[in-house]
C-alpha cells in the first residue's frame, strides 16, 4: 500500500492511524516454571509482571548484545512473549535450547494465529474508548477490545517510550479489524510513514538499533533492565556497564541538511565516533537520523559530521522537537 506521506503523516501525528505489522510474532510460554525460566533468560524482573499485565524485557547474548526484545503479557496459565518483527522463529529456537531437563516449561511459536496492528496518534485512545474498549492499557496494564465478536488484547506498544498501542487480533479477524478501525476514523498508514514517525519519536527498531551490535543500555532500553536482579545471560556485562559507568556510547538524534542512510559513519574531525542507524526525511522537520555515538559526542547540541561527504549535523535530544530549532 503506497499512500501520500503528507496527509497520512499529519493524520498519524495529530489524530490517529494504524499499521498492520508484517512478520509479527507470538511465542507462548507455558508450564509452572514459566516465570522462573524467563527470569533467568532476560534483563527485566519478571516478578514485576502482574496478572493480565505487560512487561518489556530484553533477550541478550553472553556478551549482553541484543538478541530480541520481548513484550511479555501474562495470560493467566501462560505468558505471551511478543518478539520483534521477524524474530519469532529464531527466538523460539533459542528459548527451547535454554530449557534445562528439570524445567517444567514449554515454548510454542503461535505467530500464525495472530495479527498485530500498531495504533499511533494522540486521538487513538479517545477513539478506542468511544468504541468500547474495557479500559486503556496504562503503565504496564493490558486492555481488552472486542472486534467482530473476537476478544483482542490491547497493549501499550512500547511502554518505556509511551508510543502507541498494539492490538493483537486473531488472524481470522484481521481484515475485519482493519475495516473496523477505518470506520472508527483511524486512518491506515504505510511503512514509510511509520518509519518517519518512529524516528521522530526516537523509537529504536528491529534491524536498525535493536540489533546484536549493541547492548540494551546503549540504545535507550534502561527501563527494560532491572539493576538489582539476579543472574541471567549477559547480566555480568550489563552490571559492569552500570556499576562502573561503562556505557560509552548512546542513542541520539541528528538534525541534517541532507539525508543520511543506515551504516554511514559519524565523525568528529578525523575520528569516527559513531554510526547512523536510521535515516528519513520528515515532512515537518527535514532530514533526520538516529545514531549510536560515543560520549561525550551524543549530548544534545554537539556538532558532528556524517558520511563520506562529512556533512555537518547537530545532535538532538530524543524525541525530536515538534518544530526544528
Amino acid at each position: 500500500m503506497s499512500l501520500d506521506p503528507l496527509p497520512v503523516h499529519s493524520a498519524a501525528s495529530q489524530h490517529a492511524a494504524f499499521f498492520s505489522l508484517p512478520d509479527s510474532g507470538f511465542i507462548t510460554i507455558g508450564g509452572i516454571d514459566r516465570h522462573s525460566f524467563l527470569q533467568r533468560q532476560t534483563t527485566n524482573d519478571v516478578r514485576l509482571l502482574k496478572p493480565g499485565g505487560q512487561l518489556f524485557t530484553v533477550l541478550t547474548s553472553a556478551t549482553a548484545r541484543i538478541l530480541d526484545v520481548f513484550c511479555l503479557v501474562d495470560l493467566g496459565e501462560t505468558i505471551a512473549a511478543i518478539p520483534l518483527p521477524g524474530q519469532s522463529a529464531a527466538s523460539s529456537r533459542f528459548l527451547k535450547s535454554r530449557i534445562f531437563f528439570m524445567d517444567k516449561v514449554t515454548v510454542t511459536d503461535d505467530s500464525a494465529q495472530y495479527t498485530q496492528i500498531l495504533l499511533w496518534g494522540p486521538q487513538t485512545g479517545s477513539i478506542l474508548e468511544h468504541w468500547g474498549t474495557a479500559g486503556l492499557p496504562l503503565n504496564g496494564t493490558a486492555g481488552v477490545l472486542e472486534v467482530a465478536r473476537e476478544r483482542c488484547s490491547l497493549l501499550e506498544y512500547w511502554y518505556p517510550f509511551g508510543s502507541g498501542y498494539r492490538l493483537i487480533v486473531p488472524a481470522q479477524a484481521a481484515r475485519t479489524a482493519e475495516k473496523w478501525l477505518t470506520e472508527a476514523g483511524i486512518k491506515p498508514m504505510d511503512a514509510q510513514t511509520l518509519e518517519i514517525l518512529r524516528i521522530e519519536a526516537g523509537l529504536p527498531w528491529a534491524g536498525h538499533e535493536l540489533i546484536s551490535d549493541y547492548t540494551p543500555l546503549e540504545v535507550g532500553l534502561l527501563a527494560a533492565v532491572a539493576e538489582n536482579k539476579g543472574c541471567y545471560t549477559g547480566q555480568e556485562v550489563i552490571a559492569r556497564q552500570v556499576s562502573y559507568d561503562k556505557v560509552t556510547q548512546g542513542l541520539c538524534g541528528l538534525y541534517l541538511n541532507q539525508p543520511a542512510s543506515q551504516g554511514e559513519a559519524v565523525w568528529v574531525q578525523e575520528h569516527r565516533v559513531g554510526t547512523v542507524t536510521s535515516g528519513v526525511i520528515s515532512p515537518r522537520l527535514g532530514p533526520l537520523a538516529l545514531a549510536v555515538v560515543k560520549r561525550p559526542h551524543f549530548e544534545a547540541g554537539a556538532q558532528v559530521l556524517v558520511g563520506e561527504a562529512k556533512q555537518p549535523a547537530r545532535v538532538a535530544r530524543l524525541p525530536f522537537e515538534p518544530i526544528r530549532p
